[in-house]
């Protein structure tokens, strides 16, 4: 059934007891961006039944128009009561290091430029919202968002060319600037070199570029579907790596080289400007180049 629907729906599962009862419950979230299809098909409740959503054309107008206005980067991932609270839940050091620039003496400015980049707002009554994108560059552990607590990007190890046996198996669960460099350093670390002699002198052959594993990291991390269930995912085998993020493309694959399309796109400029990936982009062209 799962196979069928697009996207691929996130649901969670809650085990009570009442009244001595056992009871399961299933919270299935809704689809942020477009309408859950089955087989290509979405649809919607009239009265007592099922039907095809493109038979109501104002509906389907409607839903369309208030799904416009539902940016990933710009919804609340978590409601704070003051200001201090950011510095606990957000690595702000980070920011500032990567942009070789120094830290504020006080919060109310890290505050307040954490405000000018949309990484938090202002809400009434003097509360503090931190946006997606707050979060998911910066959070120190994911699981302190509720929808982003399954967003860390994964990395699996396995023994030879399948994935019978897992070597090694480690997500890491902070926001995407903070965690960057620490993944693919890992990554680096995990995959197998050959050693050479040449002129006498041994060293170290690398199956696979730093900069190829960095572009194509940074390409999973920002083109990903917020809205599908999961997060990026870097699989090593003994004779290659696969990379997957949530969604399908924005562009179709057999253009990859030579189209470039964000889906994220103010995570994209960050990213840029923080020096993770590029914003021309040229990442896949590089790959290829290699």
């Amino acid at each position: 059934m799962l196979q069928r629907l697009n996207p691929r729906p996130d649901f969670r599962i809650y085990e009570i007891i009442y009244s001595g009862a056992r009871i399961v419950v299933f919270e299935i979230l809704a689809a942020a961006d477009r309408p859950l299809t089955f087989l290509h098909d979405a649809y919607i409740r009239t009265g007592s039944i099922n039907r095809k959503l493109h038979d109501f054309p104002e509906k389907e107008r409607k839903i369309w128009q208030k799904n416009e206005t539902g940016i990933f980067e710009k919804e609340i991932a978590r409601i704070l009561s003051d200001g201090p609270e950011i510095t606990y839940l957000l690595d702000t050091f980070v920011y500032f290091d990567l942009l070789k620039i120094p830290y504020p003496e006080s919060n109310k400015s890290v505050i307040e430029r954490f405000m000018s980049e949309g990484f938090v707002i202002p809400l009434p009554d003097g509360k503090i919202g931190i946006t997606n994108l707050g979060a998911i560059l910066f959070a120190k552990d994911l699981s302190e968002f509720e929808k982003l607590q399954f967003k860390g990007v994964r990395v699996s190890l396995y023994n030879g060319t399948n994935r019978l046996e897992t070597l090694k198996d480690r997500t890491f669960p902070k926001g995407y600037a903070s965690v960057f460099k620490t993944i693919i350093d890992f990554v680096d670390d995990q995959i197998p070199q050959k050693e050479v002699i040449e002129d006498g002198l041994r060293s170290e052959l690398r199956r696979f570029s730093p900069l190829i594993i960095r572009e194509l990291t940074a390409n999973a991390i920002t083109h990903q579907d917020f809205s599908v269930s999961g997060g990026p995912l870097i699989e090593i085998f003994a004779d290659r790596i696969e990379f997957t993020n949530p969604g399908i493309p924005v562009i179709r694959t057999l253009r990859f080289i030579d189209e470039n399309s964000a889906r994220n796109e103010k995570l994209a400029d960050i990213l840029r400007r923080l020096g993770i990936c590029e914003g021309k982009g040229t990442g896949i062209d590089k790959v290829v180049d290699l």
